[in-house]
């Protein structure tokens, strides 16, 4: 029984082995930028730089990671019950936003 595509790029994705590179943090921030210059990750610009395939997002994203503490602590800044997490996100993407906005200004 042959394998659905889906399923064959899933378990090549399983078998991939991930690589540290060291570089100085002069190399790493210029890694960074050229990356976010051309809209793609630090791991897309290295596998660019070594002839590897990659793909450009269609919609690049940067995460933000949130623990329960900053829950807490963004929901007193918000006024808002530190329960309604998605009321917090919203928030957090509006402030980042406007951050950003009035920066490029």
């Amino acid at each position: 029984m042959k394998l659905s595509d889906k399923l064959s790029k899933k378990l090549e994705k399983v078998t991939a082995v991930s690589i540290a590179i060291d570089l100085s943090e002069k190399m790493g921030r210029r890694l960074r930028v050229e990356a976010a210059l051309e809209g793609m990750s630090p791991q897309d610009q290295l596998r660019k730089m070594v002839g590897l395939s990659f793909k450009k997002p269609q919609r690049p994203r940067v995460t933000l990671s949130l623990r329960e503490e900053d829950y807490i602590l963004l929901a007193k800044r918000y006024k808002i019950n530190s329960c309604n997490k998605n009321d917090i996100k919203k928030r957090v993407m509006e402030e980042i936003s406007k951050t950003l906005h009035d920066q490029a200004c």
